[in-house]
């Protein structure tokens, strides 16, 4: 008798421990899709699109264990934000061949976004300068187009808009 309660205290602690990752195979083939169609428009060259999916199913799988219904459609879009930068940086040689650009509402966010690509190569001597730089451009970028900016931006734009910033503040353009 005591075996066998032994027995089966063992195969509830065992069946306890068993894995109930939302996070199965069907689940991810139904993400990619979801992201994949998302993305298509923008992003038609099919092995870099699906290298992106690709990538964003990875950052959700270890940023949300419990799925991505288990977060608000707010603390969703953070995350894809977030994911995008990382891979935009990760793979800045390539980042924006390919993708198409779009012209997306300012946000918050976009703001946020924008700032932290052009702050990202700052150091502590000259973090102040590139806050005077971005601002700088994020303004001209809303003097463009006070709506919507194109994202991603093309080089030439950044190149124009960013040399143009670096005279108005006193920094020569590298």
């Amino acid at each position: 008798m005591k075996k066998a309660v032994l027995i089966i205290i063992a195969f509830i602690s065992i069946s306890s421990c068993k894995n109930d990752s939302v996070w199965t195979k069907s689940y991810e083939s139904k993400l990619y899709r979801e992201i994949n169609a998302e993305v298509s428009e923008r992003l038609p060259d099919d092995s870099k699109r699906q290298k992106f999916v690709t990538f964003i199913i990875k950052r959700l799988k270890e940023e949300l264990p419990k799925g991505v219904e288990s977060v608000s459609k707010d603390s969703l879009q953070r995350l894809s934000s977030k994911i995008g930068k990382e891979y935009g940086f990760a793979n800045s040689s390539d980042a924006n061949s390919g993708l198409k650009p779009t012209l997306v509402p300012w946000t918050p966010e976009i703001e946020k976004t924008l700032r932290e690509v052009f702050l990202k190569d700052a150091t502590a001597d000259n973090k102040k300068q590139y806050e005077q730089l971005s601002d700088c451009v994020l303004a001209k970028l809303k003097q463009i187009n006070p709506d919507s900016v194109m994202v991603p931006l093309t080089r030439e734009m950044a190149q124009t808009i960013a040399k143009e910033c670096s005279m108005e503040i006193g920094r020569p353009n590298k």
